[in-house]
């Protein structure tokens, strides 16, 4: 911009004021002006017309009453059509609103932004504990659940192995036993004259053995004391002998109560 005595030229986006003798005249465009120095005129001042922002701080309070200051970038442009018409009045009227006055006298509010929001220190260390609690809390939740997961995982699949386990177990002794009564009947079968308990006696006595060579070959001891005269084995057939009969003789006894219990319920 400049202003040499009789012109000035005026940068775009600005006007300025022509003041003769300390009164306001008319306004100087963008561009080139004449001034009459004759008259006193001269340029007194210049307004951008460009769109300009103002940062305010404005302490305000929530609805928790927390006080706290919010930065507010206002975004304002002069309007050239009632710039001047109520220049008088702009002075008193900026004062009370400014939204209202500045709208009605050649202001317009382009855009307000709240571009930063201070709390008090107290009040943001409060808020910092308080979501810090709240994420922890749910860190822990979902720790705990994964855990819970896990361990519900790990107890299924225990006890479907051990389910597993069970069946196979089952089917080893099923499998025993079938090869034990096919053993018995073809040596009864082919040896005539002996008993199936004297058959049983001959297969423990076997078994017998074969574990003490199991024992043998896979023990990590050096030394091992076992009883193996045959008289041990007669000990473990009068043994397996006894139980058996005891077994029977606990499953008739449960047999005949059971009816007893059934009637008495009735």
């Amino acid at each position: 911009m400049g202003n040499i005595h009789c012109c000035a030229c005026i940068d775009s986006g600005t006007v300025g004021f022509v003041e003769s003798c300390g009164s306001f005249k008319r306004v100087a465009h963008p561009g080139f002006n004449c001034i009459n120095p004759l008259l006193c005129e001269e340029i007194a001042g210049y307004l951008s017309m460009r769109v300009q922002q103002l940062d305010v701080s404005v302490e305000t309070k929530t609805k928790d009453n927390v006080f706290t200051t919010l930065v507010v970038s206002i975004q304002y442009q002069v309007v050239p059509e009632s710039l001047y018409e109520t220049k008088e009045e702009i002075a008193k009227d900026v004062q009370e609103e400014l939204q209202q006055s500045m709208g009605a006298f050649g202001f317009e509010i382009l855009q307000v932004l709240v571009t930063d929001v201070e709390p008090a220190i107290k009040v943001r260390d409060a808020m910092n504990e308080i979501n810090a609690a709240q994420r922890l809390r749910q860190a822990a939740y979902e720790r705990a659940e994964a855990e819970k997961v896990t361990r519900v995982k790990a107890a299924e699949a225990e006890a479907e192995a051990r389910f597993l386990q069970g069946q196979g177990i089952a089917r080893q002794r099923q499998a025993i036993l079938n090869g034990l009564r096919d053993s018995v009947s073809d040596f009864v079968g082919e040896m005539h004259g002996v008993t199936n308990k004297e058959v049983l006696e001959l297969l423990l006595v076997t078994q017998y053995f074969d574990a003490v060579k199991d024992i043998g070959l896979n023990s990590k001891a050096s030394t091992l004391f076992m009883t193996h005269s045959p008289a041990a084995i007669n000990q473990v057939a009068a043994q397996l002998r006894g139980a058996m009969t005891e077994a029977a003789t606990e499953g008739a006894a449960a047999a005949k109560a059971r009816p007893a219990e059934q009637r008495m319920g009735r």
